[in-house]
């Protein structure tokens, strides 16, 4: 399991884009599997959409954005992937315990 962060700088013009922007790139290269957005960030990410790749990938399984991105405070990040994530919902191939 590795994590990336993509930092939004509230003063800076344009940077909550350019995050949206580099984590869909990220989606959409299948570099990571799901986004943690923090609730103070909720609105940058409220125009993010399952790329396209995803669905091409697996036409049969509807990847909604709810089970991509989720809204989450850090202490609560490992519950809402096994809950909300697909890759949760998807529990006979992942093994999510929390260990390292």
């Amino acid at each position: 399991v590795t994590s990336t962060s993509i930092a939004i700088d509230s003063d800076g013009v344009g940077s909550e884009d350019i995050a949206v922007q580099m984590a869909h790139a990220l989606v959409q290269s299948f570099a990571i599997d799901v986004i943690l957005v923090a609730p103070t960030n909720r609105q940058a990410f409220e125009k993010f959409e399952i790329p396209s790749s995803w669905i091409e990938l697996s036409p049969k399984r509807a990847f909604n954005k709810e089970e991509v991105c989720l809204i989450s405070k850090p202490i609560d990040a490992l519950f809402n992937i096994q809950n909300q994530s697909w890759i949760g919902k998807e529990s006979s191939y992942y093994h999510l315990d929390g260990k390292i």
